[in-house]
């Protein structure tokens, strides 16, 4: 879970109540708006270009880190599920072991 927490915190944005993925290669014109506008947060940008986080960064990339984040989560949920199914089982093998 750890991994997937530290991805969202660097990967993404706010954004109108929710987050939005964000990359390091700008595009042209994501580019030209910051040469203009050096001082703005990722958050401002975003806000400048109505959310339309393409415009800014390279469509690909944020693409894969949105793939990247979503496996992560999932793999994260996985191996919690796992843990969860394995200790009920020791607990079991417990109860059953002290009778």
């Amino acid at each position: 879970m750890t991994v997937y927490i530290l991805l969202v915190a660097v990967w993404s944005c706010p954004y109108a109540d929710d987050r939005l993925v964000i990359g390091s290669t700008l595009t042209s014109l994501g580019a030209k708006f910051l040469n203009a506008h050096p001082s703005y947060s990722c958050k401002e940008l975003i806000a400048s270009a109505i959310g339309r986080t393409n415009d800014i960064w390279d469509s690909s990339e944020l693409m894969v880190r949105f793939i990247l984040m979503t496996l992560a989560f999932f793999i994260s949920l996985i191996g919690c599920s796992t843990a969860t199914v394995a200790a009920l089982q020791l607990l079991r093998i417990t109860k059953v072991d002290d009778e």
